[in-house]
């Protein structure tokens, strides 16, 4: 991981969002370093979902900063987070499942002549050069509906990948992989940080947050919790910031 004396890529200064009759998050602090991959552990409803629009330009916070490369914004657009370099995996399937791989990874930015039409070869061969460099082997010209889920998963990643990104955002990234795309996922996202790329890890699974990840906070109730490098933390140690409680504490004991 990138020594903390460099400074932070994104920092986020006492950040609240409030809805109606909801204090959704409350003076937030976090900084995200250049070539780390911070994992966000959370409970549901703890607030990650929130803060995450916050930083893709969805949500403006109701009070705080969000400084970039020192650059201070009260609130960004998605527009000017993407020109930013800041790029979403969402849980849920934001792909179109009539159009094709390639169609789905550069819509907006597609392949056109100068009478409008899709140049349709250069296009796939854009897809297979961006697969090859990530090892991801799939036809560009297959339907999304066509795919597996797993296969759809990656897809969504080459889709963020496809504009120039410096921060990722996966957000349960591996809930419909196996074990071996898991693994391929992991050496993507080992290739991203050796690159510079910062990744915003955001999963429940504590296996994979110390496989994959170098620095990690904990939100509780739309509260930051804590914030560290795993490699001064146990799984039991995060398990407890998460919910508030000693482990200990957790189970009832019961006389043999």
């Amino acid at each position: 991981m990138i020594e903390k004396m460099m400074k932070p890529l994104i920092q986020l200064e006492h950040i609240d969002k409030q809805f109606p009759g909801v204090h959704a998050l409350t003076d937030i602090n976090i900084s995200f370093f250049p070539g780390e991959v911070h994992a966000l552990i959370r409970e549901n409803g703890a607030g990650k979902s929130t803060l995450m629009k916050v930083l893709s330009g969805a949500y403006s916070p109701s009070r705080g900063t969000i400084s970039i490369d020192g650059q201070e914004y009260s609130s960004l657009t998605p527009a000017l987070s993407r020109e930013l370099g800041i790029n979403i995996v969402y849980q849920e399937n934001d792909l179109v499942p009539s159009m094709s791989v390639a169609e789905n990874i550069y819509v907006g930015n597609e392949v056109a002549d100068r009478f409008g039409f899709m140049k349709y070869k250069e296009l796939y061969q854009r897809t297979r050069e961006q697969m090859e460099e990530f090892s991801i082997h799939l036809d560009p010209s297959a339907k999304i509906e066509d795919l597996s889920v797993s296969d759809q998963q990656f897809v969504k990643i080459l889709k963020a990948l496809s504009s120039k990104t410096r921060v990722l955002i996966m957000d349960e990234p591996t809930s419909s992989l196996d074990n071996a795309e898991t693994e391929r996922l992991f050496a993507t996202i080992r290739r991203l940080k050796s690159e510079g790329v910062t990744i915003i890890y955001i999963s429940h699974r504590m296996e994979e947050i110390f496989q994959i990840c170098d620095s990690y906070t904990v939100f509780r109730d739309g509260k930051w919790v804590n914030s560290g490098s795993l490699r001064n933390c146990s799984t039991g140690e995060l398990i407890s910031m998460m919910v508030g409680r000693n482990l200990e504490n957790l189970f009832a004991k019961t006389e043999c």
